[in-house]
């Protein structure tokens, strides 16, 4: 929960968020200058008004980012895309979206994501811990 006015990517969270008003699972507010890229939340939130999956509400630009609706119970978000729980946890959902994952070059070499079967995908540096 907070308000976005910058760049936020390649980042994921797990927890709820509770609040009275813009509360998202990932972020509160995204405003026209915000960005959001290659996020996704398996968590959700909680609140009166303007609550969603991923962001509860904002003009800024969202690509390539989801959350898990059955998880959060939500359906609506200020950007982004729902998906149920087998679909986070496919890799085929987030590759197909350009996401750059160990093992694979077609979306890049970083290889900044991971997934483990029936998992959400992580950061792949959070595996080195």
């Amino acid at each position: 929960m907070g308000t976005n006015s910058g760049t936020i990517a390649d980042c994921h969270s797990t927890g709820w968020a509770w609040g009275s008003v813009r509360v998202g699972g990932l972020i509160g507010s995204n405003t026209r200058d915000g960005k959001v890229i290659d996020c996704h939340t398996s968590g959700g939130a909680v609140g009166r008004a303007d609550v969603g999956g991923l962001i509860g509400t904002g003009e800024g630009a969202v690509t390539n980012s989801f959350w898990d609706t059955e998880a959060a119970g939500l359906r609506k978000s200020a950007g982004g895309t729902g998906k149920t729980t087998v679909e986070m946890d496919i890799r085929s959902t987030f590759t197909d979206a350009g996401w750059d994952f160990v093992g694979e070059n077609t979306n890049g070499d970083e290889d900044i994501w991971t997934i483990r079967k029936e998992e959400y995908p992580r950061l792949s540096w959070e595996l080195l811990r």
